[in-house]
């Protein structure tokens, strides 16, 4: 089994462990049952079609740019967007001269917020949401990096 199919059937595991744990707590039905369709529908996917979806993100040592040079507003696209680095958006969103109309680029290509759901928001709320998603993938990157590779005991 490669790394990466070893990698996802992990990820499918956690999903089934998640789902159970939302259920004993009495977490809200329909995202329990989201989150069930996601595992089912990603089981029913061939290895390379999973490969296509968790193809491993370029590491920040790999970019040719520094980190710290600041990224220009009139260059972002929804290409670089999608692909930039946290401590690349952090100081766009406490930038203050920044306006909606980027945050709400960043929201939509970086995070997938729903573009209707974007355009509604004011641009501290824009602010707020994007922080969120920050705090919430650095948290999952911790845990990540913390986390040993479960043995299977199949």
């Amino acid at each position: 089994m490669r790394k990466q199919d070893a990698s996802i059937a992990g990820l499918l595991r956690f999903l089934k462990s998640q789902r159970m744990t939302l259920s004993a707590v009495g977490a809200n039905k329909e995202l329990i049952h989201n989150l069930n369709e996601l595992r089912l529908y990603l089981e029913t996917l061939s290895s390379e079609e999973l490969g296509k979806i968790f193809s491993p993100r370029p590491e920040v040592k790999q970019r040719s740019s520094p980190a710290n040079v600041p990224v220009s507003k009139s260059k972002l696209d929804f290409s670089t967007l999608s692909r930039m680095e946290l401590n690349e958006i952090k100081p766009l969103i406490d930038d203050p001269e920044t306006d909606k109309d980027t945050l709400r680029k960043i929201a939509v290509a970086r995070f997938g917020e729903p573009r209707g759901s974007a355009a509604k928001y004011s641009r501290n709320e824009l602010r707020v949401r994007i922080s969120g998603y920050i705090s919430n993938e650095s948290g999952h990157a911790s845990i990540k990096r913390l986390a040993k590779p479960a043995k299977d005991s199949e």
